[in-house]
């Protein structure tokens, strides 16, 4: 995508609300000047101005920057002022998903046979499913909550708890 910089919204805290968002990293190539997308934000709700999404963005820890320079050569502009950005290749996440990273929160979605469900609903013994699944993951790599990363591996296998190994005892009877 190569635009020029008079398309680019100013990158202030002027209140504008399209639905769609991105974070564009301006590059000077002779003398040409070129836009990359490097993140589209979709479902932003009106109202939501480009600091907010810079403070999201931050605390998310997706921190766009140009050599030491923090927002260096970045910015932070809505779609319709940029309309060359809905045809761009570039990761896309929702606004609900960028406020999840922002509160230190990941999201997982899986797919599993119809059989696996049932066998995790009863595991879960009419506790909250989400919650069992949760237990269970940092379990088999060996997370508490404030602990560092772990290493979830010795010698290339998982290791399993006793605890989860328990777990898929129950599940499979």
């Amino acid at each position: 995508m190569s635009v020029r910089e008079s398309d680019i919204a100013n990158p202030s805290d002027a209140i504008i609300g399209p639905q769609i968002w991105g974070v564009l990293h301006r590059i000077q190539q002779d003398e040409r000047e070129h836009l990359i997308l490097r993140l589209r934000i979709r479902d932003v709700p009106p109202g939501v101005t480009n600091g907010d999404l810079r403070v999201a963005l931050e605390r998310a820890g997706r921190v766009f920057a140009e050599g030491s320079f923090l927002w260096g050569n970045h910015y932070i502009t809505s779609q319709a002022e940029c309309p060359d950005m809905a045809h761009a290749a570039g990761e896309t996440i929702s606004y609900a998903d960028l406020l999840d990273e922002a509160q230190g929160e990941k999201r997982i979605t899986l797919r599993v046979p119809i059989g696996l469900h049932a066998a995790i609903v009863r595991a879960a013994r009419g506790g909250s499913v989400n919650q069992f699944c949760i237990d269970i993951l940092a379990a088999t790599v060996g997370y508490q909550e404030g602990d560092p990363l772990p290493e979830p591996l010795a010698d290339g296998v998982p290791v399993l708890p006793e605890f989860v190994r328990q777990v898929f005892l129950d599940i499979r009877h």
